[in-house]
């Protein structure tokens, strides 16, 4: 009888300690990594960027990742363009892409939504046809020959946006991605100009982010403003912020022959200390753009869109000089 009342007591004790413990915390989601730079390869040709898509979406979820990057699903001109166009896909081992080409409106009628219309076409052989009578978009289909489709069917893309695509807005901040080669020295020139710096990296999401953009641009290496300079083995970030996050590549850094005082981020998403005097792709960390009378421009964060900035920067936003 002692005993029975004896393991009663304890589970009633067990009952009661497992009711009063606390939960454990939940453990915080991981900062989302932006989509533009992983799924998304930048080309550049003739002062146009052509995106290609490598997810599979609807027609009109193409279009509308197209107008993020201030662009829209491709328009062909004619068949060097699209032999261009074919090409790099193939190469990224991308097919059955949407185009901009479509008959939502007019059935038989093909026109481009925006942009310039084209006479060119490259229909695959009894297209199009409309199959099932509700195939209104187009998709690059067979050997590079085009077909009607279901708009709501999930196929790659390829974006065409009229100019070099240089800014990318992540977390309260805009990041301008220097595509023209420069010495450290004259990428801090650069960034110092629009308002910025050499962007500083204070988290793996922001090194991420950063990392994805670049990839997407196909850049090998690039700048940023971590450096040693001033005093060798004691790394400060350009912009003053302080420095708590590192993603030193292997046995980096080595200061190899005794002349690496600036960093690069590396294709492998790692950093590395090089020669001041090479040149690279710099990535600029801007918080407000400068005018050309010297004062800041401003962010509208409702409509995403740097207001009186210089327009030779932020092309892919609307502006005003």
């Amino acid at each position: 009888m002692l005993n029975q009342l004896f393991c009663l007591l304890v589970l009633t004790v067990s009952l009661i300690a497992a009711e009063t413990e606390p939960e454990p915390e939940p453990e915080p989601e991981p900062e989302p990594i932006p989509i533009f730079g992983r799924e998304e390869v930048l080309q550049f040709r003739k002062g146009k960027t052509y995106v290609f898509g490598k997810n599979r979406v609807s027609w009109e979820e193409a279009e509308k990742r197209c107008q993020g990057r201030d662009g829209h699903l491709v328009t062909v001109r004619n068949e060097l363009e699209w032999n261009y166009i074919y090409g790099e896909a193939q190469k990224l081992r991308i097919s059955n892409f949407w185009i901009g080409l479509n008959d939502r409106k007019k059935e038989g009628t093909f026109v481009y939504d925006y942009y310039e219309q084209s006479a060119y076409r490259r229909w695959a052989k009894n297209e199009p046809n409309n199959y099932g009578g509700n195939e209104d978009c187009v998709q690059e289909w067979s050997n590079g020959f085009w077909n009607d489709n279901i708009c709501g069917n999930p196929y790659p893309y390829v974006c065409k946006v009229n100019h070099y695509i240089g800014l990318a807005e992540y977390r309260g901040a805009a990041y301008f991605f220097g595509n023209t080669p420069k010495t450290n020295a004259d990428a801090v020139m650069e960034c110092n100009e629009l308002g910025g710096h050499l962007t500083s990296v204070s988290s793996e999401a922001e090194s991420n982010f950063i990392y994805y953009e670049a990839q997407g641009r196909g850049w090998w290496s690039w700048w940023i403003g971590l450096n040693d300079k001033a005093n060798e083995g004691h790394f400060v970030w350009d912009d003053g912020s302080e420095h708590n996050f590192t993603k030193w590549s292997r046995n980096q850094p080595n200061n190899l022959g005794g002349y690496e005082h600036c960093v690069q981020g590396w294709f492998n998403g790692f950093w590395n200390d090089s020669f001041c005097e090479k040149r690279l792709p710099y990535v600029c960390k801007v918080i407000s753009f400068r005018r050309r009378d010297g004062s800041d421009s401003v962010f509208d964060s409702s409509s995403g869109c740097w207001i009186d900035a210089p327009c030779y920067i932020a092309k892919e936003k609307i502006c005003k000089v």
